[in-house]
């Protein structure tokens, strides 16, 4: 089951791109109420969130390091800062998450 959160905790990003905004805890909760998350998995889910925006700006460094494109442009253009920030966002805001999605 833990591969299928990973997964949802990716995933989760086309439909809540930008974490820093007043209805992301709502929009997490729909996301997790759609799946049929049970409580559990619910608490699983939320350092998730944080593991996986983590992984995708560690990959964009990474990859920037070996001038793949598009992700050393992607890298340039300052999308790693974005995904750091968005990462340190959902890891400073651990409460709202479980909160959101338990309540």
């Amino acid at each position: 089951m833990r591969a299928r959160l990973e997964d949802f905790a990716a995933g989760i990003f086309a439909g809540l791109r930008d974490w820093q905004r007043a209805d992301a805890g709502p929009r997490l909760r729909a996301f997790a109420d759609a799946y049929g998350l049970t409580e559990q998995q619910r608490r699983d889910l939320v350092p998730l969130l944080t593991v996986r925006t983590r992984a995708m700006h560690d990959f964009l460094r990474d990859q920037a390091a070996l001038a793949v494109e598009p992700w050393a442009t992607h890298w340039r253009t300052g999308h790693g800062d974005a995904w750091r920030s968005d990462a340190e966002y959902t890891e400073r805001h651990t409460d709202r998450w479980l909160t959101a999605l338990l309540n």
